[in-house]
């Protein structure tokens, strides 16, 4: 048994190989994912939520100090607003009565 031999008993399964791959690559993903390829992206997904993360903590601190300073603001603007009325003049003397 010679090469040809190896040649002929090998086709057929090559050829039922490459057809069922064929046939199953309508049904399922053949290539698959590298395993180096999934690290790296859960490494820049995490990286990425992390400066999210922190994007949001600045901006949440930022309107923690907005709200105050406005606070600050409305009481100021409360305290003018409730000051005391200024009082009210003396009235003037009644006129004398003319007598009968």
């Amino acid at each position: 048994m010679g090469i040809k031999g190896f040649v002929i008993r090998m086709l057929p399964f090559v050829g039922s190989f490459a057809l069922g791959l064929f046939i199953a690559s309508f049904f399922v993903e053949i290539g698959g994912t590298a395993v180096g390829h999934h690290r790296r992206g859960r490494y820049h997904e995490i990286h990425r939520l992390r400066v999210d993360n922190e994007e949001l903590k600045k901006e949440n601190l930022r309107l923690r100090n907005e709200i105050q300073n406005f606070d600050r603001n409305l009481s100021d603007l409360k305290k003018v607003w409730e000051a005391p009325a200024p009082k009210r003049p003396a009235a003037p003397p009644a006129p004398p009565r003319l007598s009968r």
